[in-house]
C-alpha cells in the first residue's frame, strides 16, 4: 500500500512541477532481475520493453510487463558477452559493444543472438560508445584515439568519420553519442559541459551548453534532446530544467515515441512525456 501511495504522490508532484512528465510505472532493480550482483548502468527502450545492461557483470536483461529475459552473466565467457561497454537499439535489434574484444554483438528483442561483427581497422580501437544512424550505419567512438569511426550497412571495415583532435576535443571526454533521424550526431562532453552537434557529413554545426552538469543524453526523432544529471534534473532542449524528484542517483535515460525512462541506482522509472 505504501508503494502505491508513494507512486501516486510522486506522479502528482511530477505533474505539478515538471508539467510534461507523467510517471506511470516504477520498478525496483532487484525485482527486475533477482541477482545480488545486478547493477545496470545502461538502459534503452526496445520492442515491447526495456533493455538494461550491467557492464561490470556482463548481464543483459530485457524487461517487460509480461516477462524478464536475461543473457550473459555467469555464462558470459561462452556467450561472447565478455566486456560489454555500451548499447543501442535500432528497430527490432539490440547492439552491444564489446570493448576489449573489438566486436559488436547483435540480438533480436528477445535477446536471441543474431550476429557478431568484428571491428576491423589498421589499429586496435577499443571503442567505448556505439550509435546507429537512420540508415543503420554503425558508428563507434574510441576514447583512446579520440576518433569516431563508421562502417556502412554492408559491414565493411570501420573508417574515420570525425577526428575530434582536430575539433579541439580533449581525450576521454565524450560520455554519450546519439543520432537524430535527420542524421545529426549529438555528443555529450563530460569535460567542458557541452552538447556538440555534427551533421551527417561530420561537420560541427552547433555547440550548446550543458548547464545542469548532465551525465546522460537522449535524442528525439526531430533533433530535440534531453540531458539529465545525477540529482534528477531534466533539461529538454533549451527549456528550463525540470526536477523529477527522484530519491536515488540517476544513472541513465532514454526516450522513444512519447515514452521517457529513467534508470537510478535502485529503480526503473517510466514516464509519459507530453510536449
Amino acid at each position: 500500500m505504501k508503494t502505491y501511495l508513494f507512486l501516486f504522490a510522486l506522479t502528482i508532484i511530477t505533474k505539478l512541477y515538471s508539467q510534461v512528465f507523467s510517471l506511470y510505472s516504477t520498478s525496483s532493480i532487484n525485482d527486475i532481475y533477482n541477482a545480488s550482483s545486478f547493477s545496470p548502468i545502461k538502459i534503452r527502450i526496445a520492442q515491447n520493453g526495456v533493455i538494461l545492461l550491467d557492464t561490470k557483470n556482463s548481464i543483459l536483461v530485457h524487461f517487460s510487463e509480461n516477462d524478464t529475459i536475461s543473457y550473459g552473466g555467469k555464462s558470459a565467457r561462452f556467450s561472447g558477452l565478455i566486456d560489454p561497454i555500451d548499447i543501442t537499439v535500432k528497430g527490432l535489434n539490440v547492439y552491444i559493444l564489446n570493448q576489449a574484444s573489438n566486436s559488436i554483438l547483435i540480438f533480436d528483442s528477445r535477446l536471441n543472438h543474431i550476429q557478431t561483427i568484428l571491428i576491423n581497422n589498421e589499429v586496435e580501437l577499443y571503442p567505448s560508445l556505439i550509435a546507429l544512424d537512420q540508415y543503420e550505419n554503425i558508428y563507434i567512438y574510441s576514447s583512446d584515439l579520440n576518433m569516431i569511426y563508421v562502417n556502412d550497412s554492408q559491414q565493411k571495415n570501420f573508417t574515420e568519420f570525425i577526428d575530434l583532435n582536430m575539433q579541439n576535443f580533449d581525450f576521454n571526454c565524450i560520455s554519450s553519442m546519439k543520432f537524430s533521424t535527420n542524421g545529426n550526431l549529438f555528443l555529450l562532453s563530460s569535460c567542458d559541459r557541452t552538447i556538440s552537434i555534427f551533421n551527417q557529413y561530420g561537420r560541427l554545426i552547433d555547440t550548446q551548453p550543458n548547464t545542469i552538469d548532465g551525465i546522460a543524453l537522449s535524442v528525439k526523432r526531430n533533433g530535440a534532446y534531453f540531458i539529465a544529471n545525477k540529482k534528477g534534473l531534466i533539461k529538454h532542449g533549451k527549456d528550463q530544467p525540470k526536477n523529477l524528484f527522484i530519491e536515488s542517483n540517476l544513472i541513465d535515460i532514454d526516450y522513444f515515441d512519447k515514452k521517457f525512462i529513467v534508470l537510478t541506482d535502485s529503480l526503473l522509472l517510466r514516464y509519459d512525456f507530453f510536449d
